[in-house]
């Protein structure tokens, strides 16, 4: 029987870190971009997930969402896609150093 792939958990929190840009009440800059609840939201409807709201805080709710997401049958390849989707390029326009922290610090996981 082969057991089906997933990420590490350090993988995934790094991943949600990159999305939400991390908690909002730290006083070290953003990994990334920055998003509100709603960016969240529309980051992952535009992946076809049928997310309508955001519920509790930005980066706990994403990470539950990466780990659900992550044990599922084909979680790994939904991952894949996720994380594909964070570093598209058109998002990061005139904020470019953004785009490469993402990178450096995902390639760390």
């Amino acid at each position: 029987m082969r057991t089906k792939q997933k990420f590490s958990p350090q993988y995934i929190d790094t991943l949600a870190e990159c999305i939400t840009g991390g908690s909002g009440f730290s006083s070290a800059p953003p990994i990334g971009i920055y998003r509100t609840g709603y960016e969240i939201v529309k980051f992952f409807r535009s992946l076809g997930y049928d997310i309508n709201s955001l519920e509790g805080s930005r980066v706990p709710f994403t990470q539950d969402l990466l780990n659900q997401i992550n044990h599922e049958e084909n979680g790994f390849e939904q991952i894949v896609r996720i994380t594909q989707r964070l570093l598209d390029p058109r998002d990061y326009v005139g904020r470019e150093d953004k785009l490469e922290n993402v990178v450096n610090h995902l390639n760390k996981y």
